[in-house]
């Protein structure tokens, strides 16, 4: 009933900054055979998009045609560098790297322990498939053209998988993808870095043990853009440090934290390269205690985790805000108090025990612009807080 049945499939390109999606239309043979058999017939994989890290999906059919179903993808390398392709879902996968001949460069088939966990905790599986292949770190040359093969182990094998492929050029400093990322300590200053060749990127790791605020900058006379992307985050700045340097300062929680760094300017003219180097803070659940040192949290929705770290402890944060009702309050067992100030720090809210509660809650219609945010303890009370700021009319966030 599927023979000759015609088939859109989407396929996803994760990039680090954004997602691009392409569809393809084919004619789907067997069980949705949805990529090419051949290398003649393999599908167009965009891996070497000047560094770009790709994630696409595909599908494994039992049998096309009477022989084993096998997917291959086919691209490009402009420069020489290293390439790093595996599979997550429950289907047990067999990977080829084949050369411009079709001969076999590496293979692989069942993960290690140790890659199991490095891509689990990557992707956030709890449990990953150790059938899945990973070949890791194939040297490729430049200006050569190569195939992946992906099929099943067994020809009973049969179901969905994603593939996700990264290259990293040799000449980088440092990765471009979250996934083999460089490790910056914490705190560390200097941390040099290198834009050495069009839409380049380097990607560091922060390991964060505890709550508290994380700061991050660049130095340097290079015109630099930075993200910081998190489970519980994704922010980005360019020029809010010294000069042309980004400057990023977050309250975040315990956990993985990647820095992406490249010039300001992605367009496909961009030619600039240099060198930069990346300070790294962090202080233990701590905020500005007066408006002008206050924490800069963009725009809502907000919910972070905020502490009163002593007696008359006062915590300041900055929001920007397009217009309308705002709401602020907090959660958890430590008794505070709000008060919300203007662009100029004129008063236009307090509030000590929200009902029941002793925790505080502001909701108030304002007009656009820079407001601030006040949390302290009732008295002399000390501990954690949750702090919510949306523009939910409803009452909470």
């Amino acid at each position: 009933m599927y023979n000759n049945l015609n088939m859109i499939k989407k396929y996803i390109v994760k990039l680090l900054t954004g997602l691009i999606i392409f569809t393809i239309s084919g004619v789907a043979f067997g069980l949705n055979d949805d990529i090419g058999d051949t290398r003649s017939t393999a599908s167009l994989l965009p891996l070497d998009i000047q560094s770009y890290n790709q994630d696409m999906a595909g599908i494994v059919s039992s049998k096309v045609d009477g022989n084993n179903d096998q997917d291959f993808f086919k691209f490009t390398s402009s420069k020489k560098g290293r390439l790093f392709v595996y599979t997550t879902g429950d289907i047990d996968t067999y990977g080829q790297l084949l050369n411009s001949s079709g001969n076999v460069v590496v293979q692989d088939d069942d993960m290690s322990r140790s890659q199991r966990r490095q891509i689990g905790r990557f992707h956030n599986i709890s449990n990953l498939n150790r059938a899945n292949f990973y070949i890791a770190g194939a040297t490729l040359n430049a200006n050569s053209t190569y195939y992946i093969n992906v099929k099943g182990k067994s020809s009973n094998v049969a179901g969905d998988y994603r593939m996700h492929a990264y290259y990293v050029y040799d000449e980088d400093d440092h990765p471009n993808n979250r996934l083999m990322a460089t490790l910056l300590s914490l705190p560390s200053t200097g941390n040099p870095g290198n834009i050495s060749y069009k839409m380049d990127q380097d990607v560091f790791k922060i390991e964060v043990p505890e709550a508290g605020i994380l700061t991050l900058s660049s130095a340097g006379s290079f015109d630099t853009f930075g993200t910081l992307h998190g489970s519980d985050i994704y922010t980005f700045d360019n020029n809010s440090g010294s000069g042309n340097n980004f400057s990023i300062s977050k309250s975040v929680n315990a956990g993985t934290y990647h820095l992406t760094v490249r010039h300001v300017n992605t367009t496909s003219w961009n030619t600039e390269t240099g060198s930069y180097t990346v300070n790294v803070n962090f202080e233990e659940g701590e905020v500005g205690d007066y408006y002008y040192t206050s924490l800069d949290v963009g725009s809502p929705n907000i919910n972070m985790l905020g502490k009163i770290n002593e007696a008359y402890d006062d915590d300041f944060y900055k929001i920007w805000w397009n217009g309308g009702k705002l709401t602020i309050y907090t959660t958890g067992e430590t008794d505070t108090m709000a008060t919300l100030y203007s662009g100029n720090i004129t008063q236009l809210a307090f509030n000590d025990d929200w009902g029941s509660s002793r925790n505080s809650y502001i909701q108030k219609d304002l007009s656009a612009g820079y407001y601030y945010i006040k949390i302290e303890g009732w008295n002399s009370t000390t501990g954690p807080f949750l702090l919510h700021i949306c523009g939910n009319s409803s009452g909470t966030c």
